[in-house]
């Protein structure tokens, strides 16, 4: 398996204000967490693989993802993953 590990971070009115999209970009991006965890800032950070991340070395820390999401005419969402 390749080490396809990186870091996203989702903030608190996000989630709570539109959960189902937030599931639905982590479905398209077929995002396996390892580690979630609640900061004070009233953020959400998630460590996980993802095809859609770089491959990077065992051992390294996991490289810290912005997703670009796009909501098309026909209602579906597109989204970019790009690293910081």
């Amino acid at each position: 398996m390749e080490n396809r590990i990186g870091k996203i971070i989702i903030s608190e009115e996000l989630i709570s204000s539109n959960i189902k999209q937030v599931s639905e970009v982590l479905s398209i991006m077929k995002f396996v967490p390892l580690r979630v965890e609640r900061m004070y800032n009233h953020v959400t950070e998630m460590i996980g693989y993802s095809n859609m991340f770089e491959i990077i070395g065992i051992g390294l820390v996991a490289p810290e993802y912005i997703i670009e999401i796009t909501k098309n005419e026909d209602n579906t969402i597109s989204i970019k993953v790009e690293g910081v």
